[in-house]
């Protein structure tokens, strides 16, 4: 009874400083982290502050993009992964090998061991798979690295597309600041009734080009992957403009191919998920080869390789649910996920096809303002400027607002553009 006890207590003895132990690292580990993130968030919020600004182009920036970005690196990553499982699968073929030591000796002459106490010895197993299986593994391998390629071609377009978005902000901020500063020269000219409010204006109108900068600043951070940096974006983009290609967006000319591969992904999937259920219904055959070990080092010697030892083996087995024994179940289940992928994709289709007909009209449409704009702004360049000081102004604000309306208008194009611009294959297939 009392040597019960003693064990009792000296096992909960033995787990309670185990317990206290994991505890105390774990406490340990995690302030040192948190000692590593403050000093890495007070740095980043003084170098955030203190940063010189540095210019870069636009096919710098690009490179940049496809160095650093973390979407694009995780993207790339995924195709190596997916290339690396097919080396797995073929390695799977390759012989088990197996390791064995061993030492026999009693406790009371552990000091006097000697080689003949040591025992060592290599063994092997061929594993023979069975060639659908094997077939059906492959076939899945490929498939993702198809997968992997096209998702990584789709995430770099989109990464462009983010970058030519930044470029957009940047001219805006840059008009913005431009029409601010005007706006402070006119003041003077206004009546004294009128000058708080627009100083009211001009502070408000400072404010959100100041969060407009910040915001680009951190979209660009993380775009480049560069935290705490303080880009100034020089340069232009490439001319990116559909206005005369609207007729030949169309599936037929390449338009929206790769989102059409992506949906094949889709159903290929499915369709081998279907053939794997059906399959696994018949009993599964595998072979497999033992050999004798190939090195044994004992007491007695080594052994050689003895080839009349080598065993083969096969064998058939299937699980059987008793309450679904056909797998009709299961079969049915997957016939139904396959058939609900297939119109699911329908009816994403059909959407995507209703979203780029609208799009194409509310491109039209700006494009028919631009115009009618166009000719109002030659309408005013024509007409002479007054010498009246209330008219002047009224006639400046007039072209001012004339010249806003055709930068939204522009910027409305740029972002319809940016839409068809990332399925244009006819484009990305120039610079792949």
């Amino acid at each position: 009874m009392n040597s019960s006890i003693k064990q009792s207590t000296a096992i909960f003895i033995v787990s309670t400083l185990s317990v206290s132990c994991i505890n105390k690292k774990i406490e340990t580990r995690l302030n040192h982290h948190e000692i590593g993130q403050t000093i890495q968030l007070h740095e980043l919020v003084r170098s955030s502050k203190n940063s010189k600004q540095k210019s870069i182009i636009w096919a710098q920036a690009v490179k940049r993009v496809e160095s650093s970005n973390l979407h694009y690196r995780t993207s790339l990553e995924e195709i190596v992964q997916a290339k690396r499982s097919i080396k797995k699968t073929w390695w799977s073929l390759a012989p088990d090998i197996f390791t064995f030591a061993s030492i026999t000796k009693n406790i009371s002459d552990i000091s006097d061991i000697s080689t003949s106490d040591i025992s060592f010895s290599v063994a092997g197993n061929l594993n023979i798979p069975n060639p659908f299986i094997f077939y059906a593994q492959l076939y899945g391998n490929h498939l993702n690295i198809l997968r992997a390629e096209w998702q990584h071609e789709l995430t770099r377009r989109n990464l462009h597309s983010q970058l030519y978005r930044a470029y957009i902000s940047s001219e805006s901020i840059t008009a913005s600041k431009l029409a601010l500063f005007k706006k402070k020269h006119l003041i003077n000219t206004l009546p004294p009734d009128k000058i708080a409010s627009e100083f009211a204006s001009i502070r408000e109108g400072e404010h959100t080009i100041s969060l407009q900068q910040e915001f680009l600043r951190l979209q660009l951070n993380r775009l480049f992957n560069s935290p705490g940096e303080n880009w100034r974006l020089t340069d232009t983009p490439p001319n990116i403009s559909y206005s005369k290609k609207l007729k030949k967006l169309d599936l037929r000319n390449g338009f929206g191919k790769l989102g059409l591969m992506l949906q094949t992904i889709q159903i290929e999937v499915a369709e081998l998920s279907l053939w794997q259920v059906n399959f696994n219904r018949f009993p599964q055959f595998n072979i497999g080869v033992s050999t004798p070990p190939l090195l044994t080092n004992d007491s007695s010697g080594t052994t050689t390789f003895d080839p009349e030892r080598i065993n083969l083996f096969s064998g058939a087995s299937r699980n059987f649910d008793l309450s679904d024994p056909l797998s009709l179940e299961i079969i049915r289940d997957s016939q139904i996920r396959s058939k609900h992928t297939r119109e699911q994709l329908i009816l994403t289709t059909e959407s995507e096809i209703s979203h780029l007909q609208q799009l194409k009209q509310q491109y039209r449409n700006l494009l028919q303002q631009e115009s009618n704009l166009m000719k109002l702004r030659r309408q005013q360049s024509k007409s002479k400027l007054s010498t009246d000081p209330t008219l002047l102004l009224k006639q400046l604000k007039s072209q001012g607002e004339m010249k806003e309306q055709l930068q939204k208008n522009k910027q409305a194009q740029q972002t319809i553009d940016l839409q068809f611009w990332l399925w244009d294959e006819n484009y990305w297939r120039k610079f792949n």
